[in-house]
């Protein structure tokens, strides 16, 4: 139980006092913090990069990868970042893509493209629209896939099919 006190003094040296109960109150607000924490640290975890943008422009929320990605600083903007992203890759044809999606309505879709990464590699983004005129974006690096050597994959003798493989060809 959590109570808030109150008093007040009176003619003739009494005080009055007056016992608030705020337990739902303070449940409530510990819930809220719960949660919003909770959607901090989903959002930290995820290996995308990943900012929203308001309406006007304005940064709303960004997780870790991004900082780590564009750099620790976040500027307040999204004409503040796009020369942040400008600087670091050029202004080649996958940003210039992404910067004519920005300034598009949206579809119902999420809009995809790839541009120079800072580092020098290729870089995927994700556009996304949300309520109240909000904007997610997302930039990703590929994911490496494993050079197959299918040479000496022929010139040996085929692999014995595992149990799954042969229950599925009958």
């Amino acid at each position: 139980q959590t109570y808030r006190v109150t008093g007040r003094p009176h003619p003739d040296g009494a005080v009055a006092f007056l016992f608030e109960d705020i337990t739902s109150e303070i449940s409530l607000t510990r819930k809220f913090r719960a949660d919003l924490s909770l959607g901090a640290e989903v959002l930290d975890s995820l290996e995308d990069a990943v900012v929203v943008f308001a309406a006007n422009g304005d940064l709303l929320i960004s997780n870790r990868r991004y900082g780590q990605l564009w750099g620790p600083a976040t500027p307040p903007t999204l004409d503040d970042h796009l020369a942040i992203w400008t600087e670091a890759c050029g202004n080649g044809p996958g940003l210039a893509a992404l910067r004519e999606a920005l300034n598009a309505v949206l579809p119902e879709t999420p809009l995809r493209g790839a541009m120079a990464g800072p580092t020098g590699g290729l870089l995927s983004w994700g556009l996304r629209g949300l309520s109240g005129g909000r904007l997610l974006l997302s930039f990703a690096a590929p994911v490496p896939t494993l050079p197959v050597d299918h040479d000496a994959r022929s010139a040996s003798q085929p692999a014995e099919p595992t149990p799954l493989q042969r229950a599925l060809t009958g």
